[in-house]
């Protein structure tokens, strides 16, 4: 049983109805397999998993049959409210707010999927924003995968929990 299975099922064990809230920030499935942390549903059925997914036309689709639990959300999150340019690859599993470094990328094999394709805009909006317009006074668990965004934006989130943590 992987770590976060295990993590769900001596929770579970202890207390069955506790309530989460996740946050799942770069929502696109990859593999087949469903992500662990979405044990987490089926063990505590109350809980919630916001998913953020900024390509529309696959967001709209992922709302059309979502897990009970799972709203998708049609934007990523950023440092604020704002209009970003997003870079298509050619791999959409590659596409970042941030530009692929072309020198970078030519000094592996096998690069071209993290290649820019098409650029595009997507619309930005902050965690605390996001937040204060669903009701979500905590959240316990923050799933990111982001392509070189991830950085960025754990900063934020923990200048976030340092203002909320207990003195």
């Amino acid at each position: 049983m992987d770590p976060i299975s295990l993590f769900a099922q001596v929770l579970h064990d202890a207390r069955r109805h506790l309530k989460f809230n996740i946050l799942e920030i770069g929502a696109r499935e990859i593999h087949a397999e469903e992500e662990s942390f979405y044990r987490l549903l089926t063990l505590f059925p109350v809980s919630s998993i916001a998913a953020f997914e900024p390509d529309e036309a696959l967001c709209a689709r992922q709302n059309e049959t979502p897990r009970d639990g799972v709203t998708y959300f049609p934007f990523a999150l950023g440092r604020t409210e704002e209009t970003r340019a997003f870079y298509n690859t050619e791999d959409a599993m590659c596409s970042s707010l941030y530009k692929p470094d072309g020198e970078v990328l030519d000094r592996y094999n096998n690069m071209e999927v993290a290649r820019v394709k098409t650029v595009s805009s997507v619309n930005t909006t902050s965690l605390d924003h996001f937040t204060s317009g669903h009701d979500l006074d905590f959240v316990d668990f923050i799933k990111i995968d982001i392509q070189g965004a991830s950085w960025t934006y754990s900063r934020a989130v923990r200048l976030r929990c340092k203002m909320y943590s207990p003195s």
